[in-house]
């Protein structure tokens, strides 16, 4: 994993019944104002994560072997991480996350991956790579 990705710095965002995960930087981006000081931002991810409006995400305690194994295939069809993400519609912050097994992918995205990399959903879960046949 990229040294300049931050574990802690995920979160979930619910949007018209929508979840998104977005990474703090994004969260910036999306809803920082222009004339805001210092401090203010801080103060409204707190108060959005207080409220229930945003939920910092927290990795697993055990990391999972699936997201190495993701990472490996990507790597072998030498696919990036942008590209990969954008093929799954999940962010590379998410990605990053998944492949570092600190994050368990939902069952739809987790379906994504493993059509994009080439692999049986089912053995990428039992720790296993095997391609599907062309």
């Amino acid at each position: 994993m990229e040294p300049s990705t931050k574990l802690e710095e995920l979160y979930s965002y619910h949007q018209k019944g929508m979840e998104e995960i977005l990474s703090r930087q994004q969260l910036e981006e999306l809803f920082r104002h222009p004339e805001q000081k210092t401090g203010e931002f801080e103060h409204w991810l707190n108060t959005q994560c207080q409220t229930g409006q945003l939920k910092k995400l927290v990795p697993l305690e055990e990391p999972t072997k699936f997201g190495s194994l993701i990472a490996e295939r990507r790597k072998e069809i030498g696919m990036s991480v942008e590209q990969l993400s954008r093929l799954c519609l999940i962010s590379p912050e998410q990605l990053k996350w998944i492949e570092a097994g600190v994050f368990n992918p939902d069952q739809n995205t987790l379906q994504w991956l493993a059509n994009a990399i080439g692999v049986h959903r089912s053995n990428l879960l039992n720790g296993q790579i095997k391609l599907k046949p062309d």
